[in-house]
């Protein structure tokens, strides 16, 4: 059941991120989704920062280890997101 979930859910999100990067599509149609794509990446990532930073004075070192992933994990789709928008430009 798991592998399913996972399955629909990368199908999902790699489709939709595959149709906001095409050229072939209307503006119209792209940037909602890619704006819907960040969204859903963002909330992902503040909340792991949410919870980092309200759990500070319960654990500590568990709360900077939340802290430091959400950042490396911004930074790492920051890149991603770089990465693969000039991928597809250089097509």
């Amino acid at each position: 059941m798991d592998f399913l979930i996972e399955l629909i859910g990368d199908i999902l999100i790699e489709g939709s991120f595959e149709l906001a990067t095409s050229k072939r599509i209307s503006k119209w149609i792209r940037y909602p989704i890619l704006s819907i794509l960040i969204i859903f990446y963002s909330v992902i990532i503040l909340g792991i920062l949410f919870i980092g930073i309200n759990s500070i004075n319960e654990n500590f070192w568990l709360s900077i280890f939340l802290i430091v992933v959400s950042l490396l994990l911004f930074i790492g789709t920051i890149f991603a997101i770089k990465r693969k928008l000039n991928s597809k430009e250089e097509k």
